[in-house]
């Protein structure tokens, strides 16, 4: 029962640091636009097309850079996520270290 409690413990710990950076990175995607949307208005837009693109392509190239533009937030998270579980990594083998060489 042990063993049991203490896996469910660690993968409860994955899933609640993976939800966490995708809300802060949700949080940090949805904010950033509605401050470009508020500052630039209809030109912030124009992220979307760059200029001297030939017309037939513009649906497609709209199309591309909303799609890479959306990945952004999946990005972020799993950046944020990889940190955070070495920063975790990293205190666990440390402090095993610790308990090794002091035994305590």
């Amino acid at each position: 029962m042990k063993i049991f409690c203490g896996a469910f413990l660690k993968i409860y710990l994955f899933i609640l640091y993976l939800i966490f950076t995708l809300y802060f990175s949700l949080a940090f995607f949805i904010g950033n636009n509605l401050i470009g949307v508020c500052f630039h208005r209809e030109n912030y837009f124009v992220l979307f097309l760059p200029e001297g693109v030939p017309v037939f392509i513009i649906p497609f190239l709209i199309l591309i850079e909303y799609v890479s533009y959306i990945s952004r937030i999946f990005s972020l998270a799993i950046r944020l996520f990889a940190n955070m579980m070495s920063g975790v990594f990293l205190i666990r083998l440390f402090l095993s270290s610790l308990r090794k060489y002091f035994c305590f």
